[in-house]
């Protein structure tokens, strides 16, 4: 099905779990894949994620907990959230989509996480982690601050300002 103002279309599981099919535009071909991926699936190594980032309450974040799966990942910005499998961020309010895409990674070491069940620990990548998304966040100030001296409009679209990032070369603009 689709929603009122969604350009792809959603599914339903269980009428209360909402799969989101970005990436297709026809729901066929969404139903295709998600037929063909889940024949796929490994039941007996299951890795599951949770981010509050829709501002989920610590009772959501408890239930997660409770659920039987050894691999569970709750990201977090609640500070009063405990447990294992629990990271918990420096941040107010709900998680952001860049908190839970690209800055996670300094509070855990993903590798590890995937290959020992262990969602903390791992120092040296978490460091790198750090300084790669500083270099990151250096590129993406740059080139706004370029989209401002010519004038353009700013990006909204994350997608978007990340596909400009990766494939764009930075110009600077013209020191007076």
């Amino acid at each position: 099905m689709y929603g009122p103002t969604l350009p792809y279309p959603l599914g339903i599981l269980d009428d209360n779990i909402e799969i989101h099919f970005l990436h297709y535009a026809a729901w066929e071909e969404a139903l295709d894949k998600w037929q063909r991926r889940t024949e796929r699936i490994n039941w007996d190594r299951l890795f599951i994620k949770f981010g509050d980032q829709n501002d989920s309450s610590l009772g959501a974040v408890q239930e997660f907990l409770q659920l039987p799966y050894a691999r569970k990942l709750c990201l977090t910005n609640r500070q009063e959230a405990h447990g294992p499998g629990v990271v918990v961020m420096k941040g107010a309010g709900p998680t952001t989509r860049f908190q839970e895409d690209v800055e996670f990674r300094r509070y855990m070491d993903v590798p590890d996480w995937l290959g020992e069940g262990r969602a903390r620990g791992g120092a040296g990548l978490r460091w790198l982690s750090h300084w790669a998304d500083g270099h990151y966040v250096q590129a993406y100030q740059e080139r706004m601050t370029v989209l401002l001296a010519t004038g353009e409009s700013l990006p909204m679209n994350l997608d978007a300002q990340l596909a400009a990032l990766d494939q764009t070369p930075l110009a600077r603009p013209a020191q007076q």
